[in-house]
C-alpha cells in the first residue's frame, strides 16, 4: 500500500466512524439552539451545600441555572465545576461551529486530494 492510500484510508475511516455521530450531534444541538446562551458555568452557594450548575449569567450579574452537576460523590469534590465547566462550553452554539468546520476542512482535504491526484 502507498503512502497516499495510507493516508487516504486514515482519513476515510475517521469519517465513517465519526459520520453518524456527527450527524446525531448536530441534529441534537439544532434541536436546542436556543439554549446556546447557557454557556458558563459557576460554583452556586446559594444553598446550604454548594453546587456547580450550568446556565445564563445576564449582563446584571443574574444567575439562570439550567443544570446541577453532582460528581462529588464520586470523585474528587473539585471534579463538579470542571464538568460544569465543559459543558457550559460545548453548548450548542459552539458544537454546530465545530461540526461547521469539520465539514469544511473535510472539503478542504477532498479538493486538496484531487489536486495531488491530479498531479500524479
Amino acid at each position: 500500500m502507498t503512502e497516499q492510500n495510507e493516508s487516504t484510508l486514515g482519513a476515510s475511516k475517521l469519517s465513517d466512524l465519526l459520520g453518524d455521530q456527527l450527524k446525531e450531534l448536530k441534529r441534537i444541538a439544532e434541536g436546542v439552539t436556543g439554549w446556546s446562551n447557557c454557556n458558563k458555568a459557576w460554583l452556586d452557594t446559594s444553598e446550604d451545600v454548594a453546587a456547580a450548575v450550568v446556565g445564563y449569567i445576564d449582563e446584571d450579574g443574574e444567575t439562570y441555572p439550567v443544570a446541577t452537576v453532582d460528581c462529588d460523590q464520586y470523585y474528587a469534590a473539585c471534579d463538579s465545576i470542571k464538568l460544569a465547566r465543559f459543558y457550559a462550553a460545548a453548548n450548542p452554539e459552539m458544537v454546530l461551529a465545530m461540526i461547521g468546520r469539520i465539514a469544511e476542512l473535510e472539503r478542504k482535504l477532498a479538493r486538496a486530494m484531487d489536486a495531488v491526484g491530479a498531479v500524479r
